[in-house]
């Protein structure tokens, strides 16, 4: 999800638009989205959009997503700058994506103006 998060600001930066990161709690998944809202293309898996469902995969199958809190949204965008901003649009306050597997527990952060990610 860290790196996922990274790679949607480096689009922003690099493209010089909104990129997204859109998280369904319910169905354990998430998506990257560009500016136009569309998902965008995978860049290994060709052919395939950037959705990620953590119970399709043998590694991340334990894993849930237990809460999602980008200033009460579940979405977090990125600028042209890498700088983070909530689902409303506005900068970002807070930013944590909380998973647990089994009673392991790790919250991944989006650090509020400078977009920098870390897992604790």
């Amino acid at each position: 999800i860290a790196a996922d998060l990274e790679y949607a600001k480096q689009m922003a930066i690099g493209r010089g638009g909104f990129y997204s990161v859109v998280f369904d709690e319910t169905n354990e998944s998430y998506q990257i989205l560009d500016q136009d809202g569309s998902v965008v293309a995978h860049p290994v898996k060709i052919g395939q959009s950037y959705s990620v469902d953590l119970t399709a995969d043998s590694r991340t199958s334990s894993v849930d997503i237990v809460d999602v809190d980008f200033d009460s949204t579940s979405t977090v965008k990125f600028d042209c700058l890498g700088s983070p901003y909530n689902g409303s649009g506005t900068s970002l306050a807070v930013g944590e994506i909380t998973l647990r597997a089994g009673d392991d527990e790790m919250t991944v952060s989006v650090e509020p103006v400078t977009g920098h990610i870390s897992i604790q």
